[in-house]
């Protein structure tokens, strides 16, 4: 990044990223907290205010994910920042190193450049799962590693079994169409009404809200990808009207989209 284009201020949700220092040097300042890191440490971030600043000569491996339970818990406390000398952890190299070779094996050229990291590209199902079976033996690696280090695996309270149900007919749901209450409703055995009113006891919203959270964070993952005009973006989130995407867009983040999709560009610069 010898032209300091990765430089500059960005806002993440629930990503959390692991950088691996190979030469030059790396300033991450996150939810007010700053560390400098130099070859041969690692640095974990799971903050959401990102400021960053990378020497000329930097080298680095870089793995960042999404890390949240389904009803939002974030996997890991303790953060936003965990420095530490990447000696004493060898397999989080070994393994990183592994995902970075299984990359290797697809053939991107191939692929629409717009959707370089979506499972539209339809990539071989070996090399999907390959990915996939580093990417969890790194995971788990990972939350040894950050417990050590005084971070905690937070695992979400007990949810009831029915709940639970209503839940998983969300996450298994396209989201181009209405939140799926009867569905819910015959998976669980319960109305809506006593189903709402366990999801605000064990987490905090209502089902339509944890369905509308779902659909925002697909929203702002197509703004920031690109790739999709906002029109298509609307229409894939089952919009016939751009209007009224734009107005429920804003609503929940303050920004419309072209606005969101401008502000992430500029803290982004490619």
């Amino acid at each position: 990044m010898p032209d300091g284009s990765a430089n500059g201020s960005h806002e993440r949700h629930n990503e959390l990223s692991a950088w691996l220092l190979r030469t030059g040097w790396a300033r991450l300042e996150a939810d007010g907290r700053e560390r400098v890191v130099h070859p041969g440490q690692w640095l974990i971030c799971s903050g959401k205010k990102i400021r960053q600043e990378l020497s000329h000569d930097v080298s680095l491996l870089s793995v960042r994910i999404r890390h949240n339970w389904p009803e939002g818990t974030p996997l890991f406390s303790g953060g936003p920042l965990c420095l530490f000398d990447a000696g004493g952890y060898p397999e989080l190299e070994s393994i990183a190193m592994e995902m970075v070779r299984d990359v290797g094996t697809v053939n991107w050229g191939s692929l629409d450049r717009n959707y370089a990291f979506l499972w539209e590209n339809r990539i071989s199902y070996r090399a999907y799962m390959r990915q996939q079976a580093h990417l969890h033996l790194w995971l788990c690696d990972l939350a040894e590693v950050l417990v050590r280090e005084g971070w905690m695996l937070e695992i979400p309270a007990g949810v009831d079994a029915r709940l639970a149900q209503a839940l998983f007919v969300i996450d298994r749901q396209d989201i181009d169409g209405p939140c799926p209450v009867r569905e819910m409703e015959a998976a669980s055995g319960l109305t809506i009404k006593k189903l709402n009113r366990i999801c605000e006891g064990s987490c905090g919203m209502t089902l339509h809200a944890y369905w509308e959270k779902r659909r925002i964070a697909r929203a702002r993952q197509a703004l920031e990808q690109g790739g999709l005009n906002v029109k298509e973006i609307a229409s894939g989130l089952g919009f016939s009207q751009l209007s009224h995407f734009s107005a429920w867009f804003k609503r929940h983040t303050g920004l419309a989209p072209r606005a969101y999709r401008s502000d992430f560009v500029k803290k982004n610069p490619s």
